[in-house]
């Protein structure tokens, strides 16, 4: 805990002088881990699991106005995943359980700018490493910050929708869809593994 917590002070007060809007997002993760083994083989047996995100950033404005009626603007971010899995057979049972810490830069594009309801589109790419991680084989854990697959950066291109709605002059509330696709970055050991993540997120803005 102590690693998030200097990189969440770092990355606020670096970020404060510019920031316009501040924004806390939660939700969940559907995640399909896409994993080949030392001999190129996927893992028929592998589900989806679920598990929880938490995101907080500011969003910025191109003209450089706090209001929601210029439709480009952006996001820079702390982001926190949980990527999940399940998967076995008659014999052996196992649980892949895995939290990602990163960075995240969004942009958006508002349909309705000058709406309350808006609907944005948006499109980003996200760099995060292992916090944490375990893998559970009938009940044994291992730990998998061991293991070369999940060592190293891992990079996550992003696209989806947010629906904002403005209730007050400087608070708004949201719902939206991302889908992403977590790749490794640098990638040179024989097993390979990469996370294909649905993300329900709801936000508040302030």
């Amino acid at each position: 805990m102590y690693k998030v917590r200097v990189f969440v002070i770092v990355f606020l007060l670096y970020n404060a002088v510019f920031s316009q809007e501040f924004y806390f997002k939660t939700g969940k993760n559907f995640t399909t881990f896409d994993y080949l083994n030392s001999k190129g083989l996927p893992n028929p047996t592998l589900r989806s699991g679920a598990g929880n995100f938490f995101e907080f950033g500011y969003l910025h404005y191109f003209n450089h106005c706090r209001c929601n009626y210029y439709r480009f603007f952006y996001s820079a971010s702390v982001v926190l995943n949980d990527f999940n899995a399940t998967g076995g057979n008659v014999v052996n049972k196992y649980t892949w359980d895995t939290q990602f810490l990163g960075t995240q830069g969004i942009l958006y594009y508002s349909l309705f700018p000058d709406n309350d309801l808006n609907i944005i589109p948006k499109v980003g790419i996200g760099f995060s490493t292992l916090l944490s991680g375990n893998q559970a084989i009938d009940g044994v854990g291992f730990n998998l910050a061991n293991e070369n697959e999940f060592k190293g950066i891992f990079i996550a291109p992003s696209f989806g929708i947010d629906f904002k709605y403005s209730y007050f002059k400087n608070t708004s509330v949201s719902i939206g869809y991302s889908f992403n696709k977590v790749i490794k970055f640098d990638n040179s050991s024989n097993e390979k593994l990469s996370f294909l993540n649905h993300q329900i997120q709801f936000g508040l803005y302030f």
